[in-house]
This record gives structure tokens, C-alpha cells and sequence, in this order.
């Protein structure tokens, strides 16, 4: 998701940066802000009945041999 370094979008200098200066309170708070900012989808539906139920789509609907 680090797309540049100062300025730089070589691969060894953004992962030179993720190694070595990427503070744990900064990566913690990087992956809190892409969390809020990715869309997700409610698996939540209202049955005929009025009770809600998530539906069951995980990886084994996609690859059932995963």
C-alpha cells in the first residue's frame, strides 16, 4: 500500500523503510487508517421472519478444497 519514500518508489527503499523506520505505533496506525478507509460488504440480511443472519461466504464458497 506504500506506494513512495521520500520521493523514491524504488522497492528496496520502500521496504528498506518498512524494515528499518516504520515505527510499530506507526504501523499500527497505518493499518487502523486502511482499515477505516477499505470498503467492506454487510453480510447481514433480514429474513421473512425479522431475525437477521449473516451469510456464510468464506473462502471455502470461492475454493471449496481451500
Amino acid at each position: 500500500m506504500i506506494t513512495s519514500v521520500d520521493g523514491s518508489e524504488e522497492k528496496k527503499d520502500i521496504r528498506d523503510f518498512v524494515d528499518n523506520y516504520f515505527l510499530a505505533k506507526d504501523a499500527r496506525a497505518f493499518r487502523e487508517y486502511v482499515r477505516n478507509i477499505q470498503p467492506d460488504i454487510n453480510m447481514n440480511v433480514i429474513l421473512d421472519s425479522g431475525e437477521e443472519a449473516t451469510l456464510p461466504i468464506g473462502l471455502n464458497f470461492f475454493w471449496p478444497d481451500a
